[in-house]
């Protein structure tokens, strides 16, 4: 699935931030080189999976249907 670096086509940074002091979860934002290239607009849906190959994590981002 991801082989090598030649299947990057965008690269961009988040900053992890924890949006309530109450809950262990945080969030960051899409940046917008990756919301362009999903198309995501306001209130879009999108799924999150991880996996793992070589010993790294990766992270998948998808707008859902």
């Amino acid at each position: 699935m991801i082989d090598t670096e030649e299947n990057i086509i965008t690269e961009a940074t988040s900053k992890v931030m924890k949006h309530n002091p109450n809950s262990s979860s945080v969030r960051a934002v899409i940046p917008k080189s990756i919301s362009a290239i999903l198309d995501t607009k306001d209130g879009d849906v999108v799924n999150w999976k991880a996996l793992t190959k070589n010993d790294k994590i990766f992270v998948i981002i998808e707008k859902a249907e």
